[in-house]
């Protein structure tokens, strides 16, 4: 093997996907900016400039407690910009179907 086929080192495989945490719906997140800066908001929650512009790029995905500062500044639910925490409960109720003699009678 020649040496500069040694020092050649194997390319990192970049992960596809979407990026673990809680992903920012970004269309929701712009409309209640209301025409502010993301600066402002990463200001007023206490989320880093940088990591706010890959949440709503869509690269980096926030924690339960990044996503509460950022509702909690806009004066939102966390759901409304974080569809992911959006609960959806269902009631089940036992239903008997009724039998042949109650349905001729």
């Amino acid at each position: 093997m020649s040496a500069n086929v040694a020092h050649m080192s194997t390319p990192k495989l970049t992960s596809v996907g979407r990026p673990p945490g809680l992903l920012l719906n970004h269309v929701a997140a712009k409309h209640f900016l209301d025409g502010r800066p993301q600066s402002w908001l990463s200001g007023e929650s206490g989320v880093s400039t940088a990591h706010l512009s890959e949440m709503m790029k869509g690269t980096k995905a926030a924690t339960r407690d990044v996503a509460d500062k950022i509702a909690t500044t806009l004066d939102i639910s966390a759901a409304i910009l974080f569809p992911e925490l959006v609960e959806f409960r269902v009631q089940v109720r036992h239903f008997t179907a009724p039998s042949v003699d109650q349905v001729a009678a």
